[in-house]
């Protein structure tokens, strides 16, 4: 029943709400949480509602209907800086417009914050107050529609929210219910001898309406050069106007000269003269002077006044020679300063009087004579005079180079002027021996180059040996420990040709060389043909041999004899053999026969053979104390008897014996009777 009246309440309070015009309320017809009342206000409505002051306050709360949860209200904590706000124009909230209710806000809440804000409305106690409460909380959003708007008091006042209306509250320079009207200046039309440019923001001669003016040529401006129209309705000044500018000519000053533009007495505008002096007077003044404003001149004339320089004091441990001893010398006086030995002048050594009071140069100063220590050379020492950081006058430094360097500059050196010596600082260059070349058919390796301690290696290419020493050294002196060695063609020992042949070689007997061995008809070469020279001053093998071609041995034929010379060697090339067969034999080939280029006989060796005759009588044939009957064995089988002993006696005999041997044997063949053997 309570939510049917409050149902009805909130259809007519919105129907009632909704015909006022200007600002006005309206509220949610159930209860939300605050995030939802805030999201509900801005999606229907301009915010939640922000109330400005206490007679809002009261309008609310007579207006509204009860509702047991009560109003959310438009104010809630900020967070980050722990303040009330308001949370549709983000302003905090301020003392004056406090509504709190005894006691709140306290933040009574357990388990949340209590950071949204509630109005009581119709409430016993405390009625229209306000409370602070959990955000989570569910009441009735209160929301208000803005009256103003942006083209509001036409943009030239702010617009105030009322109850139901709002007003301007407008700008300097307009009025009106709605600031609909500007301020207005009186017109002006401008300055004789000049000219007047306006600008107008809101109207001609109208508010903030600005105008500037300016003088032709000869005149000047009396007055402000901007005039604007003020709120009140004035030019805040009276308007300019132009005067034309003349200066009186001004005064020549004593012992000096006025030049002016032109020679009146009068001169106008932008009129100049320029002032100088007479020789020995100073102008005290600006040299020019313009006629800028009404009778008056940029600058006051200047004054000549004669040209004095007070007396330079002389410097300690110097001398001052100056052309007049007056305290106060005239002008173009001149000093001239010097220093005592072991000093030096830092300053002009001369000084002239040329403008009052002031010399065209300070009087300088006589410092002692200083040098910073040189510096040492690198990879050499230095010994001087003191030991102090900073060295005097004449003080001297001698300097010495390590081992294996050479002084390059002066030995000594002088301080004679600051920071100056005689000589500058030395080097200590290493020592360079000459570079060294490869020799020719080698190479050169060196370490660090040709400086003092490097050293070189020589080698010589294949086949050629060094002559001298293979490792130089660079010493002190500037030179090697010995002289570049040689590489020599590597020589083998010379051949010689064979017994029986020849040797063709190419050139010398040097590396690489080739030689070739050849033997005469009738002789093979044993070893090798071809030699070449080595690098280790060897033949490739040793040299070849010639040797005869040796042909087959011979035997002395069966019953016959053989003679052999021989050239070279038995039965070698050239060995010559002749055959002869004993009685009643007959030679069967050549008597003659020779060993051959080819190392063959020349012809088959000739065989003995009996020659058949006939038998006279049977006869017996004795053989020592053997005897047998013609009519027991055959001519064949003594002849297979006789060979078989004779083949075991042939070497026993020789050519010359032969036919002795077969006589002894008693051999004869019968004539008759081939068959007959006695």
């Amino acid at each position: 029943m309570a939510y049917l009246v409050f149902l009805f309440l909130t259809v007519y309070g919105l129907a009632l709400i909704s015909c006022v015009q200007g600002w006005t309320y309206n509220y949610s017809p159930y209860n939300m949480t605050y995030d939802d009342a805030y999201k509900y206000c801005t999606e229907k409505y301009t915010s939640m509602v922000a109330i400005q002051n206490l007679i809002e306050n009261e309008h609310l709360n007579n207006i509204l209907p009860r509702n047991e949860a009560y109003y959310w209200i438009g104010i809630r904590k900020n967070k980050s800086t722990g303040k009330w706000t308001w949370v549709g124009t983000n302003k905090v909230l301020t003392k004056e417009a406090e509504n709190w209710a005894k006691g709140e806000p306290n933040n009574l809440s357990n388990n949340k914050d209590e950071d949204c804000v509630e109005m009581y409305v119709k409430r016993p106690n405390d009625t229209g107050k306000w409370n602070d409460d959990p955000c989570s909380k569910k009441k009735v959003a209160l929301c208000y529609t803005a009256s103003c708007h942006s083209s509001s008091c036409n943009n030239h006042g702010e617009c105030i929210e009322n109850i139901n209306n709002h007003t301007c509250n407008c700008y300097d320079g307009f009025y009106g219910e709605e600031c609909e009207h500007v301020v207005t200046c009186p017109e002006i039309n401008g300055t004789d001898h000049g000219s007047m440019t306006c600008s107008h923001v809101n109207g001609n001669f109208t508010y903030l309406s600005n105008c500037h003016f300016n003088c032709s040529d000869g005149y000047v401006l009396v007055g402000s050069e901007n005039l604007s129209c003020t709120k009140d309705g004035d030019w805040g000044a009276h308007v300019p106007h132009c005067k034309e500018i003349q200066c009186k000519r001004p005064e020549v000053p004593l012992n000096g000269v006025i030049r002016c533009s032109n020679d009146s007495e009068i001169l106008t505008d932008k009129s100049m003269c320029n002032f100088s002096c007479n020789d020995g007077f100073s102008l005290v003044g600006s040299t020019s002077v313009i006629c800028m404003t009404p009778g008056q001149w940029t600058e006051e004339p200047p004054k000549c006044n004669a040209i004095q320089c007070k007396r330079p004091e002389e410097p300690e441990n110097g001398v001052m020679d100056c052309s007049d001893n007056k305290e106060m010398l005239p002008y173009k006086s001149s000093c001239n300063f010097k220093c005592k030995e072991g000093f030096n002048l830092v300053g002009s050594p001369s000084t002239k009087c040329m403008s009052p009071y002031q010399w065209t140069e300070e009087p300088p100063r006589c410092e002692a004579i200083q040098c910073q220590h040189p510096e040492i050379p690198r990879n050499g020492t230095m010994q001087c005079s003191s030991n102090e950081e900073i060295l005097h006058y004449n003080s001297s430094c001698i300097f010495t180079c390590n081992e294996g360097y050479t002084l390059v500059g002066s030995l000594k050196t002088k301080c004679i002027a600051p920071d100056h010596w005689t000589n500058e600082p030395p080097k200590c260059e290493v020592v360079q021996c000459s570079s060294l070349l490869a020799p020719t058919n080698g190479q050169v390796e060196c370490q660090n180059g040709s400086k003092y301690n490097s050293k070189c290696t020589f080698s010589c290419a294949e086949g050629f040996k060094m002559v001298g020493s293979s490792d130089l050294q660079c010493q002190i002196s500037g030179n090697w420990t010995s002289s570049v060695p040689t590489c020599q063609a590597v020589q083998c020992a010379p051949l010689v040709a064979p017994d029986n042949g020849e040797i063709k070689c190419q050139e010398s007997s040097s590396y690489k060389s080739q030689c070739l061995f050849t033997c005469q008809q009738g002789f093979k070469l044993i070893g090798s043909s071809d030699l070449s020279c080595l690098s280790s001053g060897k033949w490739t093998s040793a040299a070849p041999k010639c040797e005869a071609l040796k042909c087959e041995a011979l035997t002395v034929p069966l019953m016959g004899k053989m003679n052999c010379t021989h050239l070279s060697g038995e039965f070698e090339y050239g060995s010559v053999c002749t055959f002869d067969c004993g009685y009643d034999l007959s030679l069967n080939g050549s008597s003659t026969i020779e060993c051959d280029s080819s190392g063959r006989w020349s012809t088959e060796p000739p065989t003995c053979e009996v020659v058949k005759r006939p038998i006279i009588s049977p006869t017996y044939i004795t053989v020592g104390a053997v005897s047998a009957s013609a009519s027991l064995m055959s001519v064949a089988g003594l002849l297979l008897w006789l060979a078989k002993r004779f083949r075991k006696t042939a070497k026993k005999f020789t050519p010359s014996n032969s036919y002795q041997h077969l006589e002894a044997a008693g051999v004869y063949q019968n004539t008759n009777d081939s068959n007959g053997i006695a």
